[in-house]
């Protein structure tokens, strides 16, 4: 029910708690909630995809790490050092300098170590998994 809520950051917060909950069944809604525009509801779905485990959805989260949104970018960054795919690699290699460039807004000196310990933290997700 609250997946059709009116307010996105509430769909967001039920897409990331059926990742939480392990609701394998919920994949595609939450692989089609990907594609919605209000960042919130992103974030979500690439939460939940993360906790799930579902590597499918890495070729759809990839693009994410250039998201402008700060959320979408950091779900997008947590999520695929979650998933363990080698494919990631590269791509948030080239974020591990600024993973903050590009954002809509400009990030507080914690949100740019937020991201930065998110990516040091997804590489080091990928390297013990190879």
């Amino acid at each position: 029910k609250l997946l059709d809520d009116d307010d996105p950051r509430v769909v967001g917060a039920a897409c990331a708690a059926l990742g939480k909950l392990g609701d394998a069944d919920s994949t595609q809604t939450l692989m089609s909630h990907l594609d919605s525009d209000e960042p919130a509801i992103v974030a979500g779905a690439v939460e939940g995809l993360g906790h799930l485990g579902v590597r499918e959805a890495v070729p759809r989260i990839i693009p994410l790490l250039e998201s402008p949104d700060f959320d979408v970018r950091r779900a997008a960054i947590v999520a695929l050092g979650e998933l363990g795919d080698q494919s990631a690699t590269d791509a948030l290699e080239k974020l591990r300098e600024a993973p903050w460039q590009g954002l809509a807004e400009n990030p507080t000196e914690e949100q740019k170590q937020e991201l930065q310990e998110a990516v040091d933290s997804a590489l080091e997700a990928l390297a013990q998994g190879s």
